[in-house]
């Protein structure tokens, strides 16, 4: 007997699924193509920009001297109440949260935003790096944290890029002699070198690229760098004792926002922490 369109569906999305656990679990990041539409990206792009914008105005002297991503870009400080409404309704989509269910077992948190650009320094060079490298954590505490903790970067390109390399399969093994010096500019080598494993991704407005926070990356500065990132994961006390709560929905949204214990579980961990 042939299967019912619902079964034909139901096998899709399970392979679906599987196959972006698998590619997750083997490399440290999986790219979904074409996850939202031109007028999706055409709604959220100018909210995205004037939080960005805001951000450069109340750091202006960091984002002349080194800065590469504008951050916290949902305070209430930068946008409006309908706007922060319509940027946590977004992050929380369906189809995010439900592709960050798929990889990590357990309660979801989110955790902050980025928008990340070319330097304005055009002689500011690139360098490699693990995001669990920022912070008072020792090399021992960084390994522990890589293997027991699910931290992600949920990319949205605003702009077609060729914006990151990534180091593949490096969210669960620690560095090799090469990467380490590189990573530390050891040694005589330079945080910019290049890496003989390193995979370029390239994006197109609309794909999502998720990748492990604590795999070795570096940006690569283009003329149109404007990629979204949306931090997100399982619990962190490391990094909920960092939360700030300005970023966060407040009661009054909470209501109207789907999956909203992507925030109430992170909220719920600052204020215990």
């Amino acid at each position: 007997m042939a299967a019912s369109t619902e079964e034909c569906g139901a096998g899709r999305r399970l392979n679906s699924v599987a196959n972006l656990i698998n590619n997750y679990q083997r490399q440290g990041f999986v790219i979904v193509p074409a996850l939202f539409a031109d007028a999706e990206m055409d709604a959220i792009e100018p909210i995205i920009l004037r939080a960005h914008q805001a951000w450069i105005e109340h750091h202006q002297q960091h984002y002349q001297q080194t800065a590469v991503n504008s951050a916290g870009l949902s305070h209430r400080n930068f946008l409006s109440d309908d706007e922060r409404l319509t940027l946590f309704q977004f992050i929380a989509d369906d189809r995010l949260v439900g592709i960050l269910a798929d990889i990590v077992a357990g309660p979801l948190f989110f955790a902050n935003t980025q928008l990340f650009f070319n330097p304005a320094n055009a002689q500011q060079k690139n360098y490699w790096h693990r995001d669990i490298q920022y912070g008072d954590f020792s090399m021992a505490q960084q390994q522990q944290m890589l293997a027991e903790q699910i931290l992600l970067h949920f990319r949205l390109p605003l702009r077609d890029e060729t914006g990151i390399q990534l180091i593949p399969g490096t969210h669960r093994r620690w560095d090799n002699e090469q990467e380490y010096r590189v990573r530390m500019g050891a040694a005589g080598y330079s945080v910019s070198d290049d890496l003989p494993a390193a995979e370029t991704i390239r994006l197109r407005r609309g794909d999502l690229l998720v990748f492990s926070a604590g795999m070795i990356h570096r940006g690569l500065y283009s003329d149109d760098r404007l990629a979204f990132d949306i931090c997100c994961g399982g619990h962190s006390p490391q990094f909920s004792s960092q939360g700030d709560l300005d970023c966060f929905p407040d009661t009054a949204m909470l209501e109207k926002i789907s999956n909203r214990s992507l925030y109430t579980n992170a909220i719920n961990a600052i204020l215990e922490s």
